[in-house]
């Protein structure tokens, strides 16, 4: 009987080992928690930059394709490529009403090439008539979330020159 007694004392788990492996699964189940969770917030912020700049390029082509003046004799140019020395805002780009993203641009004239006047012009054939033209834009182009400062909180930003010449008048 002996014998009996002491296989039954050695069989099985004292209740100090099984709360010691819960605590340690445990542990293990919240790192992986935490693991997923970060992945999920990595994934959304990946896809909030991918439509940014999706935006951000649709909005640099739309500019980049207006011409650079709209009215060479009265030397206009397009609302959206007017220098207003701040920044200029669509509040809805994809034109559904959900109002997730603002695309800004900014509109910087002279920038890099100082204006030239319509002599120093012929030789592009533009037809202008007398006077002193802007022949370059610095064009920022920013993606934000709505209510966000293009400056410092842009998801994706571009810079690109848009330079006047033959056939973009």
């Amino acid at each position: 009987m002996v014998r009996l007694r002491s296989l039954s004392n050695e069989a099985g788990f004292t209740i100090v080992e099984v709360l010691i492996a819960l605590a340690i699964f445990s542990i293990g189940l919240l790192a992986a928690g935490a693991l997923q969770s970060r992945s999920l917030m990595a994934t959304g912020d990946t896809a909030r930059k991918t439509e940014a700049w999706a935006l951000a390029d649709a909005q640099a082509a739309f500019l980049k394709g207006l011409p650079f003046y709209t009215d060479t004799d009265a030397q206009t140019v397009a609302a959206e490529l007017t220098d207003t020395g701040g920044w200029q805002a669509d509040n809805d780009p994809f034109g559904n009403g959900d109002g997730r993203y603002t695309v800004h641009w900014r509109v910087a004239d002279d920038t890099p090439l100082a204006q030239q006047s319509d002599t120093d012009l012929q030789s592009l054939d533009l037809n202008l008539i007398a006077g002193t033209y802007t022949i370059s834009k610095t064009i920022t182009v920013a993606v934000t979330m709505t209510g966000d400062d293009p400056a410092t909180e842009a998801l994706a930003e571009l810079e690109f020159i848009k330079t006047l010449a033959a056939g973009t008048e």
